[in-house]
């Protein structure tokens, strides 16, 4: 399953989503925010495509190294 975003992101989206999660960040931090997701966007759409189901809720940080080195799959 892919989950890519049609449109880039604009400040005002990055802005209500940091409100939406009670955070308050000015606008230099904001468009800092934006510049580094849109840098980092196709590795961003690259992860949200990975099925994670095979793997458990909790996932300890040796674990995640390995699935991530072996290509996402586990070993």
């Amino acid at each position: 399953m892919t989950r890519s975003m049609n449109t880039e992101p604009t400040t005002e989206m990055f802005e209500a989503i940091a409100a939406d999660r009670g955070l308050q960040l000015d606008r230099e931090r904001i468009e800092a925010a934006l510049e580094m997701h849109s840098k980092f966007r196709h590795e961003l759409d690259t992860l949200r495509s990975v099925d994670l189901s095979p793997l458990p809720p909790y996932i300890q940080p040796e674990t995640a190294l390995r699935w991530i080195e072996n290509g996402g799959k586990l070993p």
